[in-house]
């Protein structure tokens, strides 16, 4: 059985191919209570992508209700080292 955030994000227009990979990487690895800090430097070599481009895929998924940035965290950032995200119950339609 497919989890339903993965098949709402696999059926979303908007999501590009790169968004999705990040986000089925994020959901072998997040949370839907607790934000889990990631090493965005791992998120990036793990997905083979530029920082620049991780932090504007991050801000895709955060945009359009996939994933949730902790609130102490603050802005996601291609310079930032870590950050704590986490998935949340419902993404946005």
């Amino acid at each position: 059985m497919i989890p339903k955030p993965l098949l709402t994000a696999a059926t979303d227009p908007r999501l590009r191919p790169p968004d999705l990979a990040a986000y089925v990487l994020l959901l072998a690895h997040l949370d839907y209570l607790t934000y889990r800090r990631l090493k965005l430097r791992w998120l990036a070599k793990a997905l083979q992508m530029d920082p620049g481009n991780l932090s504007r895929t991050l801000h895709r998924l955060i945009d359009r209700g996939y994933l949730e940035l902790s609130p102490d965290d603050g802005e996601a950032s291609a310079k930032r080292l870590s950050a704590r995200y986490r998935i949340p119950f419902s993404p946005a339609q």
